[in-house]
């Protein structure tokens, strides 16, 4: 097989893997009613998207049956792990508004805007602890933020991954359609892993 057919046949799989990961999230976002379908799906498809990135760990089958396995064991932990993040989104978002337009205290302003970032941040690497580590919610959070923390540089890098990500799906519309969800969290997937792997080596 000459090195074009190989390319060729490499941008055809990977087209493929992407096109059932969006198709599985989005059904196994609709069966869980939505509102409790969609964390775990954004659990399952990092899942997928670190076990491919991790030279040390085989991928996972990636089938209707398997996806629908590690899903449901994703269910209630990536559950409560969305809904305890997305409401201190909620929390941070209004205290700000409070202290903007009534408050208009400075120390406060610039508190709530740092614990924003932080959470933020903390955001970024939530759900890929979730894939890789057996912890508790409170550790899941704390782990979170010690990557983020420990991590600045990556961080950085991973949000520029998902400005380019973006780029090209502008650029190329049809890869919303193939793709959008694991495009936008492979950039996620590679830096968190290199987070985590980077962690766990300093541990050693």
């Amino acid at each position: 097989m000459n090195p074009t057919s190989t390319k060729t046949q490499i941008l055809g799989n990977l087209l493929i893997y992407l096109l059932k990961l969006q198709a599985f999230f989005l059904v196994f976002t609709f069966l869980g009613g939505v509102v409790l379908g969609i964390f775990p799906s954004l659990a399952t498809v990092l899942d997928y998207l670190v076990h491919s990135l991790d030279k040390k760990q085989d991928d996972l089958n990636l089938t209707f049956s398997t996806y629908k396995k590690r899903w449901s064991s994703y269910f209630k932990s990536a559950n409560l792990l969305g809904f305890s993040l997305s409401a201190l989104f909620l929390f941070l978002v209004v205290d700000l508004q409070i202290s903007k337009s009534f408050l208009h205290s400075l120390p406060l302003h610039l508190a709530l805007f740092t614990l924003l970032v932080l959470l933020l941040g903390i955001a970024c690497y939530l759900f890929p602890s979730l894939t890789r580590y057996n912890l508790t919610v409170l550790q899941h959070f704390k782990q979170a933020a010690y990557l983020f923390l420990a991590n600045l540089i990556p961080t950085v890098a991973m949000l520029a991954g998902l400005l380019l990500a973006s780029a090209l799906m502008t650029l190329f519309p049809i890869l919303v359609l193939i793709g959008l969800v694991p495009l936008l969290l492979l950039p996620i997937a590679h830096f968190a892993l290199q987070a985590m792997l980077k962690v766990e080596a300093n541990h050693e």
